[in-house]
C-alpha cells in the first residue's frame, strides 16, 4: 500500500466510522494491517505506526514505540522519520530512550530475519502490547 494510504484509510474511517463500535474494530483492523506491513519492511506504514503511538491516536501512547518505530522506519527508507525519531528520543529520559533503542535494534533484527509465517516476532511483540506488558513510564 502506497505510504499515504495508510492515513487517507484511518482518516476515512475516523470520519465515517466516529463514535461507534465498528469504528474500534475497524481501526483495531487498520492497526492489524499497518503492524503487518511494517513487519514486511514497509516504511510508510512504519512511520504511521510512529505518529499513532506517539500521538496516541489509532493505538495507545507509548513514546517508547513511537520511537522504535521511527527509528526502524527510518532504517528501511523513510529517512525523514530520522527527525521525527529524533524529537521523540528529546521527551524521553535517559532510561526511556535507552529502552527504546535497545528495543528498536531488537525488533530491526528480528524483522529483517523474519519468515512472516505464522505469528512473526513483532506480532508477538504488539500482542504484548495489547495485553499491557510494555507500558512506558508516563
Amino acid at each position: 500500500m502506497h505510504n499515504g494510504s495508510w492515513s487517507v484509510c484511518l482518516l476515512i474511517f475516523s470520519c465515517v466510522f466516529a463514535n461507534t463500535s465498528q469504528a474500534t474494530f475497524m481501526v483495531a483492523s487498520a492497526l492489524n494491517d499497518l503492524i503487518k506491513a511494517a513487519e514486511q519492511g514497509d516504511a510508510g506504514a512504519q512511520t504511521i505506526l510512529g505518529y499513532m503511538y506517539n500521538v496516541g491516536d489509532g493505538a495507545p501512547q507509548n513514546p517508547i514505540l513511537a520511537y522504535v518505530w521511527f527509528d526502524i522506519s527510518s532504517i528501511t527508507g523513510d529517512k525523514p522519520a530520522k527527525n521525527d525519531r529524533d524529537l521523540v528520543a528529546e521527551k524521553l529520559s535517559s532510561e526511556d530512550l535507552i529502552k527504546a533503542q535497545e528495543l528498536s535494534q531488537e525488533y530491526y533484527e528480528r524483522v529483517q530475519a523474519s519468515d512472516n509465517k505464522g505469528l512473526t516476532p513483532l506480532e508477538n511483540f504488539a500482542r504484548a502490547m495489547r495485553e499491557g506488558k510494555f507500558l512506558s513510564r508516563q
